[in-house]
C-alpha cells in the first residue's frame, strides 16, 4: 500500500511498505479511499519496513 506522508521538509511525500523505483508512476491511496497517480522521486528515508519518497515535480 502506498499513501501520502508529510516529510520533515514540510512537503508531501509517499509512504510505502515496499521499495519503489524513482521515476516510476504509482497509485496512491487517499484517506477517502480513492486513489491518485503520482511519480516517485528520490528516496528520503527507509527503516522498519517503511520507505519514504519525495514526489517528483511535473515537467514544465
Amino acid at each position: 500500500m502506498i499513501s501520502y506522508a508529510k516529510l520533515q521538509s514540510g512537503e508531501w511525500g509517499l509512504r510505502s511498505t515496499a521499495a519503489l523505483i524513482p521515476g516510476g508512476t504509482v497509485s496512491v491511496e487517499k484517506r477517502d479511499g480513492t486513489s491518485k497517480p503520482a511519480t516517485v522521486g528520490g528516496k528520503v528515508w527507509s527503516g522498519n519496513g517503511v520507505y519514504l519518497y519525495a514526489i517528483a515535480s511535473a515537467s514544465r
